[in-house]
């Protein structure tokens, strides 16, 4: 806890992975829900400034949800 309270970008990118696995945890989400709240956080993660946020978000970019 020491860390994040000393850096910013340690403690955003860890605050963009908790958001990723509560939203993936959502078990009761809908899929269409699910998509459109991993939109926007692709879109926050892109604008963070933060390189390795920018990347991964680029490489979840890449996936798309194959149809049930």
């Amino acid at each position: 806890s020491e860390v994040l309270a000393s850096n910013q970008a340690i403690r955003t990118v860890y605050e963009f992975r908790e958001r990723l696995r509560v939203m993936w945890s959502g078990a009761n989400m809908s899929n269409e829900k699910l998509v459109q709240h991993l939109k926007e956080w692709i879109a926050q993660a892109e604008a963070s400034r933060i390189k390795v946020l920018e990347d991964f978000a680029a490489s979840l970019r890449g996936y798309a949800m194959q149809p049930a």
